[in-house]
């Protein structure tokens, strides 16, 4: 859970929020959620990126029954809200893969996965590689040491 921690106070999953619900509407609540009603949606999915969470307890935070939420979300972002959860956790991963700090099984666990073969498998069918695949071509490079001048 620290590295969940670590990644909030980096702003990482803020851009994350914003770039997954970009698809949003701005018509109001006749189009899907309003954007108060949406705000608590992601802070309670983002909040908990790293436990299992249900329909009802998003739906909950909407104030909303759980279809009413499910149908409101869909028109919102174009997803049902477990496939946000789930591409939410998937760029949460990106975002710790890239950083290459992290074992995959452990990343596996901070974001709510069972285990490294059920991340793999997502990853491989939302990403088109294995994690490992993605870190490989993705990490930042390690900074090059500076020429130090003897003293």
């Amino acid at each position: 859970m620290a590295y969940l921690h670590a990644v909030h106070d980096d702003g990482d999953a803020v851009a994350v929020a914003e770039e997954i619900s970009s698809p949003m509407q701005s018509d109001g609540a006749q189009q899907g959620l309003s954007h108060p009603a949406m705000r608590r949606v992601l802070d309670a999915i983002h909040g908990r990126l790293g436990e299992k969470i249900t329909l009802q307890e998003i739906a909950d935070a909407a104030c909303l029954s759980r279809f009413h939420f499910a149908r409101l979300f869909r028109r919102s972002t174009g997803r049902s809200p477990m496939e946000y959860l789930l591409h939410a956790r998937l760029e949460y991963a990106k975002t710790l893969l890239r950083r290459g700090a992290m074992p995959i099984s452990d990343i596996a666990a901070t974001i709510g996965f069972a285990d490294q073969s059920h991340l793999t498998r997502h990853f491989r069918r939302a990403v088109g590689m294995t994690p490992r695949q993605y870190a490989r071509g993705h990490q930042h490079a390690p900074p090059s040491l500076a020429y130090r001048m003897p003293d």
